[in-house]
């Protein structure tokens, strides 16, 4: 999916062991979600719903990952 915004949209999420903090650089905050199934699918339906150009992960805290589960890259049809 193409953005669809004149200004290109770049989010940056924080990782943090137990939750993950999600914002635009825009300005918007897409919140804060659980490092965790539920909390993976509502922040990808978020940025689903922005369409940025560039999605950034940042691990905090001395935490390395994702709570080992995968996100799909195709989640919002987008093609990287």
């Amino acid at each position: 999916m193409a953005s669809t915004h004149p200004v290109p949209i770049f989010v940056g999420i924080d990782v943090g062991k137990d939750h993950l903090d999600a914002a635009a650089s825009d300005g918007r905050s897409l919140g804060r979600v659980a490092n965790e199934a539920d909390g993976h699918r509502t922040l990808i339906e978020r940025l689903c719903r922005l369409a940025p150009e560039l999605v950034v992960l940042e691990a905090i805290g001395g935490t390395t990952g994702l709570r080992r589960r995968p996100w799909s890259r195709s989640a919002c049809g987008w093609p990287w």
